[in-house]
Order: C-alpha cells, then structure tokens, then sequence
C-alpha cells in the first residue's frame, strides 16, 4: 500500500489506432493521380520540345574583356516634366 492507496497495474495510454486498408488504398491512389497529373503538366506544356529559332542570334559565353562604345554625347531628358513647389 502506497500512500495514494493500494497499488495497481501502471496505467497506460491507448494504443494508437492504425490505418485501416481502406485509408491506404486511398492514400495511394490519390498520390498516383496526382502523379499522373504532373506527369500529364509536364507532356502538355512540352518543355523538352527544343524548336530552333531562326530570328534569334546565338553567342557561346566566354570569359573576356567587355568593348564600352560610346554614340553619342549629351544629356538625357525625361519624356514629361514636373516642377514641384
């Protein structure tokens, strides 16, 4: 006999409840749609699909000096001007 009166079994807390097989045929056969989904995203925006542009120029970039050219002197004015008082 303890002080809170007479000694029993420990108590414990209850198990915890496990997935039924329903829930995991659900769980898998949500993950397999959206899956199919992105898989589905992927083919239809076809971002593989390498189209060669003839109106655009290509360079190879490489390491080097960049050329500063300068056109023309003067100086740059805004399109509207506003004077605040």
């Amino acid at each position: 006999m303890t002080a809170n009166g007479p000694s029993r079994k420990p108590s414990r807390l209850p198990k915890a409840r496990r997935m039924s097989r329903r829930s995991k045929v659900l769980i898998a056969v949500g993950i397999g749609l959206v899956l199919l989904v992105g898989a589905g995203a992927v083919i239809w925006a076809k971002p593989f699909k390498r189209d060669v542009r003839a109106d655009l120029v290509t360079h190879k970039v490489q390491f080097g000096r960049l050329e500063l050219t300068i056109v023309e002197r003067g100086a740059l004015l805004g399109r509207q001007k506003y004077f605040l008082v």
